[in-house]
């Protein structure tokens, strides 16, 4: 039975209580720097669970990558969506007048690299709930397929990303996503780019937001896509030693969830599923967590460590 055989029987739901549901999802909607979206959402998904009144489909016609906020369709046209994308977590209401229904599900690529929602649970104003599950049934607007160790498919969210390939004399703007070799510099200076690299197991790729530097792409036959801090060194000659002159630095902000790496001069961070900075400076590359967690490579002592979220940790050269 779907849900729109049972919502008529539930008109009687609080228009309170939608409200208040309503609220507590826009609380953790809004388009802050640490919701980026791990994965587009967008398409038809074929859903199905117990509790009674969970089935059918549902549509998510249009994503905010940058901050995860979604919003389409239950049921057809019945029921309307909207959501956040927080990681590899997903948190929706599916409302029709007085009814609202909140649902949480996981993120993850399934067999043969297709979306899935796992361990899904959804309560609703009438005191009902359930379990369920969902798989991509049709995606909206794919893009190209990143190839393992020669290229990765990256795009714009917002503002302007510029790309240099391998032979390029000059940098071209990034807006639709493309196929970008390895090799290629991308500058995020001003913008936030979306990376999209193969794994070394066919059917999964992986994919994070990028932005507030300059760097070059690498990836190794493991599947890891390395960054590597481009766009000149972070002292010039003579800079750390003229008196009173202001600290120069590269850098670069990643949100993501996969095998990417961030490589300063001194030190690389392999991310764990996190947000977190590499920057370069005149005395040594500085690896800072705002969530999750980073492998920390100190590459002038050959030594590795964990950095957790609300820490930071300056590699010396």
């Amino acid at each position: 039975m779907s849900r729109i055989d049972v919502v008529m029987r539930r008109r009687g739901a609080s228009v309170a209580l939608l409200v208040g549901l309503a609220a507590a999802l826009t609380a953790v909607s809004p388009g802050a720097a640490s919701a980026s979206a791990s994965y587009d959402l967008r398409g038809v998904w074929d859903t199905y669970g117990s509790g009674g009144g969970y089935s059918g489909t549902f549509t998510i016609s249009s994503m905010n990558l940058a901050t995860g906020a979604f919003s389409g369709t239950g049921d057809g046209t019945t029921f309307a969506l909207k959501g956040v994308e927080q990681g590899a977590s997903v948190t929706f209401t599916q409302s029709e007048g007085a009814y609202v229904s909140t649902d949480k599900a996981t993120v993850a690529r399934g067999a043969g690299g297709a979306l899935q929602m796992t361990g899904g649970t959804w309560h609703d104003s009438n005191g009902s709930g359930g379990t369920f599950t969902a798989k991509l049934k049709s995606a909206a607007a794919a893009g190209p397929a990143p190839v393992l160790g020669a290229s990765v498919a990256a795009g714009a969210v917002s503002g302007t990303v510029l790309v240099r390939r391998p032979g390029a004399a000059a940098f071209a703007q990034l807006s639709a996503t493309a196929l970008v070799p390895v090799g290629s510099t991308v500058d995020a200076t001003h913008g936030r780019v979306r990376i999209t690299s193969a794994g070394a197991s066919g059917g999964h790729d992986y994919s994070g937001v990028f932005y507030g530097g300059e760097f070059t792409l690498a990836q190794a036959a493991d599947g890891v896509t390395r960054l590597t801090l481009t766009g000149g060194l972070p002292c010039a000659a003579g800079a750390a030693a003229a008196k009173g002159a202001p600290p120069r630095k590269r850098s670069l902000w990643g949100s993501a969830h996969g095998k990417f790496e961030t490589s300063g001069r001194y030190a690389a961070a392999t991310e764990l599923g996190t947000r977190w900075l590499t920057a370069d400076r005149c005395t040594g590359t500085l690896v800072r967590v705002t969530a999750g967690a980073v492998r920390v490579t100190d590459l002038v002592r050959h030594r590795s460590f964990v950095l957790r979220a609300g820490h930071h940790r300056l590699v010396k050269a």
